[in-house]
């Protein structure tokens, strides 16, 4: 018998350059452990996600399967990135995401989808551009703020910036305070701070989101930014970083 620790970390992902709606796919991270609450071997793992409208019973308005590669548990898939099952709800109401794990049955209780990322539910037909940055693993040796990815973007009008990140980190200390940000030019958008308590812990996730509204027509950068704020920094190691922007042409 499996269970789940499930995050709600939910990042929209960018494909193209100019996009007649925003693409209905959604990053979802979480770790499988067992009833004890140790991490299941590395390994695949066949995966069923299920979205209900109702925490329990109610309707299933979409599912999938995934084949999913775990590290110390935790892993990482993307709803509807199979083109044959597009991830093609509004949005506009409270889901529900259920997991079941081969030859398990689906785990109870069901996660509420608490963080659905404003950008998917713009309106229908509202023109948008997006853009985005990605990184492999990057070190740092000091406990100054790094600019880890820079994405300039122009924009053709003023326009609700809607944009989100994520990081995986493993500090390899005890007692580290890490801090991940999202800037658009010099305004800070989202921040997120973990301490990190236990040595030789696992990798962890961090997400940010935000919105910046009504920004001005012209050529503008949005970063990502890290810092590991206490502690003796020494090969602080952070890895698979994305930046995603959306554009959203009122």
């Amino acid at each position: 018998m499996r269970r789940a620790l499930l995050t709600a970390s939910l990042i929209v992902l960018l494909a193209g350059n100019v996009l007649a709606d925003v693409p209905r796919t959604v990053n979802y991270q979480g770790r499988l452990t067992d009833l004890n609450g140790n991490p299941m071997a590395n390994g695949t793992y066949a995966v069923t996600t299920t979205i209900y409208d109702s925490l329990s019973g109610g309707s299933s308005l979409w599912s999938d399967n995934y084949s999913v590669q775990t590290t110390n548990g935790y892993f990482s898939l993307i709803l509807g990135s199979n083109a044959a099952r597009p991830l093609n709800l509004d949005f506009t109401q409270q889901y529900y995401i259920g997991i079941a794990v081969s030859p398990d049955a689906e785990m109870s209780p069901r996660q509420p989808l608490t963080s659905v990322p404003y950008a998917l539910n713009v309106a229908r037909g509202a023109a948008t551009e997006s853009w985005s940055g990605f990184t492999d693993m990057q070190i740092i040796s000091n406990t100054n703020e790094v600019t880890i990815i820079d994405v300039p973007f122009t924009l053709k009008d003023s326009a609700d910036i809607f944009i989100s990140s994520k990081s995986i980190v493993n500090p390899y200390e005890t007692d580290i305070v890490v801090s991940t940000r999202i800037y658009i030019d010099s305004t800070l958008v989202d921040e997120s701070n973990v301490t990190y308590f236990i040595s030789g812990a696992p990798p962890f996730s961090m997400t940010n989101m935000g919105i910046y509204s009504d920004l001005a027509a012209g050529n503008h950068h949005a970063y990502f930014r890290v810092k590991f704020e206490t502690g003796t920094v020494f090969d602080k190691r952070i890895f698979k970083n994305r930046l995603c922007i959306i554009a959203h042409y009122r």
